[in-house]
């Protein structure tokens, strides 16, 4: 009865040991795509900024042009908004 006891004893702990350096891995792996996803989003508000966008299209030769009129809202009446 000791013995299977001893038994489970260990097995108990290495399957402890082995579920907490799983949640190790992951924990880092979140923080990676965390970082990873920061990165990415800065870089494309630094794309989607007015000014880059003008120098891209005047770069790739496209014949677009920038308004200079706000646009204009559309209230639905359905809505009430």
């Amino acid at each position: 009865m000791m013995s299977l006891l001893a038994f489970l004893y260990v097995d108990n702990r290495y399957y402890c040991e082995t579920q907490l350096a799983k949640e190790i891995k992951l924990k880092k792996e979140i923080l990676d795509l965390k970082y990873e996803s920061m990165t990415i989003s800065a870089e494309l508000m630094a794309i989607s900024r007015q000014s880059n966008v003008l120098s891209i299209v005047k770069a790739k030769g496209l014949n677009l042009m920038e308004t200079y009129t706000p646009a204009i809202e559309i209230k639905d009446s359905l809505t009430n908004e």
